[in-house]
């Protein structure tokens, strides 16, 4: 949070910064204006739709930026918004990100029809109606709307049909646009022409993706298995084949290939779709292309591993050569994290299967490495992580052997450690729950959350000091000092303040260079304060409290002179003198 409100406060001068610095770069590298998107590219993927909205704002006065470039920032500004919207959980919230999404990609239709991305944002309205009719389904599934469900439900295909409409209607138009021009044009003579022909096929074949596309949106909102739900896949896989068999050959028929292949996925005909998606994964190892290979092989990787196909071999196969040769920050994308939770799917399945005596060696590999995966994706950030809750489950019973009521007791330093910062996690989800239940209209479930969070962090203590127990003469003193830095935080959060200050001072003092060290003085000094003011109140001797205080603001003066810590302590004992 505190990195949050630095970067809100701060925004302005750190893109000012990196303007800087791409101006400096560009004249050795790339054009300001490429560096311009790279850098507005970046804060998409990392999910800071309001920083990159807020760093268009300053685009408009910006010299890196041309007078088209400048002239399309309204319908950058709806694509963001609409990404931002996505991202939001809120229904009002959600709701007025997209009027707003609405109101650029009108404006920019208006001010500049004639750009070629103005055919792009025609599709994309028809897009906000598809985020509205979702937003609705993700409501109707709510519990805390069971009443209206059916009636949310009715709402979201309506918003979808008026979407088939703004595609169906697109698609026509694009064609009739792209028929005006002669099937023969001079290259040399007609160059112009020609641009503006290849324009429009690229408008015809983004419609065309569209309308296929809200086939598949339409299908989602029956149940699985209803002929409603099979008639409008099969509907959505028959248009994806048609622009497959036209236009195989380009990037446009490779998409509508693995798009078919989600159809039948959904369909549960597995055979089917991994065939299809092999189509995308046979592709060589462009750059371009490499994202969408990644996206095939997380859908593959998914059939391998599902009742169906039982195929675990190759997903292990599969997943463990793509993760060998990635790139840390391709691990970290929707994809890479479905890659990675499959692959240890796969890997545990595959070991479960394995009973002979001579398997006991691959069997203990296996396991080692499902738990390291489902380890990354369970810690990895929520956001734009669909397989965060299962690879927790999944990590949580690899760390015992069951639930969590049937794991065995840890019997190592190690395994005590990774069971204690596991329940932390949960800890930690269980707070953020709390935090934005009034947000997700989830308030009744508030003391249920409230808990089991003490309940967690009460047991993430238990094996915190379980680990210390279990340490040897080769535990690594850098791991121990962590679980005591732990410890301390937890005694102090239980309000155990007492346990919090002696061990924070402990490891203040012997371990000051310690990764946790200034931060367990800074604790050891608030949990003083702590009990002095119950010393206060309750009329007792607060002597010892209010001599600690002093003691540890004088050490922390001299161990970090001059930084936030010293004048944190002494401002603290300023409030006490007041």
């Amino acid at each position: 949070m505190k990195l949050l409100r630095f970067v809100g406060r701060h925004l302005p001068f750190l893109i000012s910064c990196a303007l800087a610095g791409f101006m400096l770069l560009s004249a050795r590298t790339a054009p300001a204006e490429e560096a311009y998107a790279r850098f507005l590219q970046g804060l998409k993927e990392q999910g800071l739709f309001d920083a990159a909205l807020d760093y268009l704002e300053l685009m408009r006065t910006s010299p890196l930026l041309s007078e088209a470039q400048k002239q399309e920032l309204a319908f950058e500004e709806g694509r963001l918004l609409v990404d931002n919207a996505r991202a939001e959980n809120d229904a009002a919230a959600k709701s007025k990100l997209l009027d707003q999404a609405r109101d650029r990609f009108a404006a920019f239709i208006k001010a500049s029809s004639a750009n070629p991305k103005a055919a792009v944002a025609e599709t994309e309205l028809g897009n906000i109606l598809v985020e509205r009719g979702r937003s609705l389904l993700e409501q109707a599934e709510r519990p805390a709307n069971a009443s209206k469900k059916e009636a949310l439900t009715k709402q979201a295909r309506e918003l979808f049909q008026e979407a088939k409409k703004v595609f169906d209607e697109a698609e026509a138009k694009f064609t009739a646009r792209m028929q005006e021009f002669p099937k023969i044009l001079d290259p040399k003579k007609e160059a112009k022409r020609i641009e503006e022909r290849d324009q429009a096929r690229d408008d015809v074949l983004r419609a065309r993706m569209f309308a296929a596309g809200i086939l598949q949106v339409m299908a989602s909102s029956y149940p699985a298995g209803s002929a409603e739900q099979k008639k409008l896949l099969h509907e959505a896989a028959d248009k994806y084949k048609a622009l497959y068999d036209k236009f195989r050959r380009r990037m446009v028929g490779l998409l509508a290939r693995m798009k078919e292949g989600e159809c039948y996925q959904k369909l549960g005909d597995t055979k089917r779709a991994i065939g299809l998606y092999e189509t995308m994964l046979s592709q060589g190892d462009d750059p371009a292309i490499r994202p969408y290979k990644a996206t095939a092989l997380r859908l593959s990787l998914e059939c391998l591993t599902s009742e169906n196909e039982k195929n675990y071999e190759t997903a292990v196969s599969r997943g463990e050569d793509w993760l060998e040769k990635a790139l840390p920050a391709d691990t970290r994308t929707v994809d890479g994290l479905g890659i990675t939770y499959f692959t240890a799917l796969a890997n545990k399945c595959l070991s479960d299967s394995l009973s002979k005596p001579e398997d006991q060696a691959r069997k203990k590999a296996l396991l080692l490495a499902a738990k390291k995966q489902a380890q990354f994706v369970a810690k990895a950030a929520a956001f734009m992580n669909p397989h965060r809750d299962e690879a927790q489950e999944m990590y949580r019973k690899l760390l015992g052997g069951g639930a969590e009521g049937e794991q065995k007791e840890p019997e190592n330093f190690t395994e005590a450690l990774d069971r204690a910062k596991e329940l932390l996690d949960r800890w930690q989800d269980r707070l953020g729950q709390i935090k934005v239940a009034a947000a997700m209209k989830d308030q009744a479930n508030v003391p249920t959350y409230e808990s089991e969070a003490k309940h967690l962090r009460d047991q993430a203590l238990h094996y915190f000091k379980l680990a210390l127990e279990l340490r040897d003469d080769e535990t690594p003193l850098d791991s121990v000092n962590i679980v005591r830095y732990y410890l301390c935080f937890l005694d102090y959060q239980a309000g155990n303040y007492y346990d919090a200050a002696v061990m924070g001072e402990f490891v203040a003092k012997n371990y000051p260079k310690s990764q946790g060290g200034r931060q367990c003085a800074k604790i050891a000094m608030a949990a003083y304060l702590q009990t002095y003011d119950a010393a206060r109140k309750a009329q007792a001797d607060f002597a010892f409290d209010r001599d600690k205080m002093v003691e540890l603001a004088d050490f922390i003066t001299g161990a970090w002179p001059g930084g936030e810590e010293a004048d944190e302590a002494w401002g603290l004992l300023l409030q006490v003198a007041v």
